[in-house]
């Protein structure tokens, strides 16, 4: 009679290694890259009066000497209208710092225009102390 071959914690780590190798090679394989959810239907290429808030609210920040000191009130407080399909205006205030170090506060309005696939120019935009 032979002796009994027994494996170690080495031998089932490494067939338990392979198993999950195993395991994600298949359901790669299997997996049919037209179900998988990232291939969900394309986002609609749209903007609206929130994106139009935020994006120039982003384009002030490029006016102000001290961008990091600047306190905005919350999105319901500001004004924001849309022009046409893809152009909004947007009025609200900031609180920021001056050259001189003064926390000012400062109505602002801009016009911004959504270009598509994400691209927002500022056409305009008036920064009243």
């Amino acid at each position: 009679m032979e002796p009994e071959q027994r494996i170690g914690c080495g031998g089932w780590l490494l067939y338990g290694i392979l198993a999950l190798g195993c395991a994600g090679l298949c359901s790669g394989v299997l997996s049919s890259p037209d179900h998988s959810p990232d291939n969900g239907p394309p986002e609609p290429d749209i903007a609206d009066g929130g994106l139009a808030h935020l994006m120039a609210k982003q384009f002030l920040l490029d006016q102000l000497k001290a961008p990091s000191t600047a306190k905005f009130p919350r999105a319901s407080q500001a004004s924001i209208s849309q022009l046409d399909d893809n152009r909004w205006v947007v009025e609200s205030y900031v609180d920021s710092q001056n050259s001189f170090g003064a926390m000012i506060r400062s109505k602002w309005t801009a016009i911004v225009k959504y270009k598509g696939n994400r691209n927002w120019n500022l056409e305009a935009i008036d920064i009243a102390p």
